[in-house]
């Protein structure tokens, strides 16, 4: 019987959706995002750094009281450019681009997401 294999974690200047990404690292890699105008939606605490540029907001779900009392997150950490950031998480896995075509969904465990491209306005005051 064949034993698995982990694929290589790699990735250098990919380009997808407006955002530049770099993966390195093997049994606990790191995501570099370059952001311009597109910012990304993550969760809070995959977050290794960030250039100062780099602006943080939170963003409201809908059913925050049931996603509270479910123990699911309530609020969307999202970040835009321009400047870098970088994720990882705390424990091993693997790291990979997906592409997906307007209109293509994936379905992922809970709490395993990692960022996604997204384009946001900020309200103006008053």
């Amino acid at each position: 019987m064949a034993v698995p294999t982990q694929l290589p974690t790699t990735a250098q200047n990919e380009t997808f959706g407006g955002v530049t990404y770099h993966i390195e690292g093997e049994l606990v890699p790191a995501l570099h995002l370059e952001l311009s105008g597109t910012g990304v939606y993550f969760e809070h605490h995959i977050l290794l750094w960030k250039d100062p540029a780099v602006q943080i907001e939170l963003h409201p779900m809908k059913g925050a009281f049931k996603r509270m009392l479910a123990g699911m997150p309530f609020l969307l950490t999202g970040a835009k450019g321009p400047g870098r950031i970088a994720f990882s998480r705390d424990g091993s896995g693997h790291v990979f681009a997906l592409h997906l075509k307007p209109g293509m969904g994936v379905d992922v465990r809970e709490h395993q997401w990692l960022p996604r491209r997204t384009t946001w306005t900020t309200p103006s005051p008053g």
